[in-house]
């Protein structure tokens, strides 16, 4: 994540984070349990880092500002998922103003300041894809990011837990022509810790994360 996405992140994870990092990486008393409190606010506070990013994202498509869902799973560790399409043409802009357009199986009209366009909808829909595939990789690359610059927040969790991402995948061509219907990126807990204090550096802790695609 770049310095300026993770710049206007941070403020909106301000108070949340202040609740927690005064004991992060304490153990939890064996009395609290896994479901905490304190575990379910740091789900709560993760959700808003996984929101804050696909919000802002120029790469995933989200219909709400808050699209995700976090749960903790016994003998797993905490889940969060959510839906997502591409930020493909034409929702985006390029650089010359927005795009509009209608489209059936056959056609796609492609309405902007100086007009319409009419394009074959099988050409166009396979003009896109090389296009969406940059868009879903860098989405990969976010959620990585995501995971590695805010994930410390769950200090309730056991070493042994799973922090797991999960996208359904939705509308997009390049996963209709791919097969893809789920993204998944996960990492231990302990993974992430050696990370965060310095024991594994950031690509090491990438290479022990894993990314499933089905």
């Amino acid at each position: 994540m770049d310095s300026k996405r993770r710049l206007r992140l941070v403020p909106a994870l301000a108070a949340g984070l202040a609740t927690v990092m005064a004991t992060v990486f304490i153990p939890v008393p064996s009395v609290a349990g896994p479901r905490s409190d304190r575990l379910d606010k740091e789900i709560r506070i993760m959700e808003r880092a996984v929101d804050d990013m696909l919000v802002e994202s120029p790469n995933f498509l989200v219909r709400s500002s808050e699209p995700t869902n976090g749960i903790y799973l016994e003998g797993r560790g905490v889940v969060f998922t959510f839906k997502t399409g591409l930020y493909s043409f034409p929702w985006r802009s390029d650089g010359d103003g927005w795009h509009w357009f209608r489209h059936n199986d056959d056609r796609i009209i492609v309405i902007d300041d100086e007009g319409a366009e009419v394009h074959s909808g099988k050409e166009w829909r396979q003009k896109q894809l090389p296009e969406e595939e940059k868009l879903y990789s860098a989405g990969k690359r976010e959620i990585v990011d995501t995971i590695l610059d805010f994930g410390q927040v769950l200090s309730a969790l056991e070493g042994q837990d799973w922090l797991e991402v999960r996208a359904r995948l939705r509308g997009a061509e390049y996963f209709h022509e791919n097969d893809l219907s789920s993204l998944r990126v996960r990492v231990r807990m302990q993974d992430l810790r050696d990370y965060l204090d310095g024991r594994l550096d950031r690509e090491e802790v990438r290479a022990r994360m894993q990314i499933e695609e089905s």
